[in-house]
């Protein structure tokens, strides 16, 4: 990795269907420089170009992070059971008072409370949860997380 990969990859994020002429003659390089080293990179899972959905205009108002206390004997079942579940978007362990925080995207507070008193709350090994919500996103965006399973059903 060098200032160039770096710049691409900046670059990238900002919108990842930028040509790869446009790439060059922005970072004043040869096209087939940024065509070889986007491929590298692209070849040793550097980076991934996708599509990065807005959840706000398909109706996902809502982001609730949940930290999920679990009896550890049961780590492994609780964690399969929420990566199953379409509104868990991002699912971390960490240490801490939380053995997990998912991230969990709704359309509404109501849809969100639903999914804790009649998904979250039956899943066996779950101890305990501590819930908050999003107010406001100073950083960050929304197009990493998981929502292939979210947006699966949409009605087209």
């Amino acid at each position: 990795m060098d200032r160039l990969d770096h710049d691409l990859m900046v670059e990238l994020q900002k919108d990842g269907r930028q040509s790869y002429t446009h790439l060059a003659d922005l970072l004043n390089v040869s096209e087939a420089t940024v065509r070889n080293r986007v491929n590298r990179l692209l070849s040793h899972g550097i980076i991934k170009i996708k599509a990065a959905p807005n959840l706000q205009a398909l109706g996902y108002k809502f982001i609730g992070v949940v930290g999920v206390e679990i009896r550890l004997s049961d780590l492994a079942q609780v964690a399969e059971r929420l990566t199953k579940h379409p509104n868990v978007c991002y699912l971390i362990s960490v240490t801490g008072r939380s053995d997990f925080i998912a991230i969990v995207v709704t359309r509404s507070p109501d849809e969100f409370a639903d999914f804790v008193r009649n998904e979250l709350s039956q899943i066996p090994g779950i101890v305990r949860t501590e819930t908050s919500v999003s107010l406001s996103t100073y950083k960050g965006i929304w197009g990493n997380l998981d929502i292939e399973q979210l947006i699966a059903d949409l009605p087209f």
